[in-house]
């Protein structure tokens, strides 16, 4: 059975309402809790593309990130909108690609790599990670 509708309305009345009271105990702009939600609710969006093409969520001390290793023509897609970045995977000096995508930071972090990364090359080669545009991932992700 379920809770009655009307209980629910109260409850989440009384959710908010307390919510509310918070912010203004600790001196939040009910605004700009507003945009705080927006954005969490923007970023569980994007994370549940992220999770249908196959990113893997991993929890490290500095945040939460979704990686995976691209390859082949997901790369090369990857790639697409950087003609310096295509040149290289079509002539085979990067074929993979380790990427961290922090949604709720709203960046990305990635290592070119010649050859399959195993999670040594990956550490080694931590200091050498670029950011990208995290919106341009986020539109790639959601072709």
């Amino acid at each position: 059975m379920g809770i009655a509708p009307s209980t629910l309305s109260n409850k989440l009345r009384q959710d908010v309402d307390s919510l509310m009271d918070f912010c203004e105990a600790i001196e939040i702009d009910t605004g700009e809790l507003g945009q705080i939600l927006k954005n969490g609710e923007r970023a569980f969006k994007n994370i549940e593309k992220l999770e249908k093409i196959g990113f893997e969520k991993i929890d490290y001390n500095y945040g939460r990130c979704w990686i995976k290793i691209l390859k082949g023509n997901q790369l090369e897609d990857f790639f697409n909108n950087s003609p310096k970045h295509l040149e290289l995977f079509l002539k085979k000096e990067i074929t993979h690609l380790y990427i961290e995508i922090y949604p709720f930071k709203k960046t990305v972090t990635y290592i070119e790599f010649e050859h399959f990364p195993t999670h040594t090359d990956i550490v080694s080669c931590s200091n050498y990670a670029e950011v990208t545009d995290y919106e341009k991932v986020i539109q790639w992700i959601s072709k």
